[in-house]
């Protein structure tokens, strides 16, 4: 991958920078028809995120590599998730920053590399890090599991501990 994407202007520049200093850091992936979407956290380049879009071969070798550049004012991505033929973006700092942290839908467009995604939720900041999305369906409702890394407040079901949320109507 590293050297598929050394060959593309937008981010060879970034590639050896270090990863949480703008450098190329991957933090969301997923499936999407027959290709592999990669989110990156960074680089951030003007105020877009990357995803690069990769067809592999049966033997995990890179045979198509594309960019998607998404408005996400200044944040990178932290997860992505499936929501039906749509894909939610979990946006947040490049840095350890307290925030901001924003959910948006995003609808991949074959011809367009630049997207201004729907912006879905905003947490308060200072308050939560979300880090991870994950759509299922619970009790006949779709909804979104939302983890978060080191949360300002704790639920407790019974004795069970949990750090996420659980967030319908989107």
């Amino acid at each position: 991958l590293r050297h598929a994407l050394k060959s593309d202007a937008y981010l060879a520049p970034f590639l050896d920078l270090p990863s949480k200093e703008n450098g190329l850091d991957i933090e969301g992936m997923l499936v999407r028809d027959e290709r592999v979407l990669l989110g990156l956290r960074g680089p951030v380049i003007g105020k877009c995120a990357v995803v690069v879009s990769i067809g592999v071969t049966k033997s995990f070798l890179v045979k198509t590599c594309a960019l998607s550049l998404l408005d996400l004012g200044g944040l990178g991505i932290r997860d992505l998730a499936r929501f039906g033929d749509d894909i939610l973006v979990l946006a947040g700092p490049t840095n350890h920053a307290d925030g901001p942290y924003r959910l948006y839908h995003w609808q991949p467009a074959s011809d367009s590399d630049l997207a201004l995604p729907a912006l879905v939720f905003t947490w308060p900041e200072g308050e939560e890090k979300p880090e991870g999305l994950c759509c299922l369906e619970r009790n006949g409702e779709t909804g979104l599991i939302v983890l978060y890394d080191s949360p300002h407040r704790e639920g407790r079901v019974g004795e069970t501990l949990y750090r996420a949320d659980w967030l319908t109507g989107l």
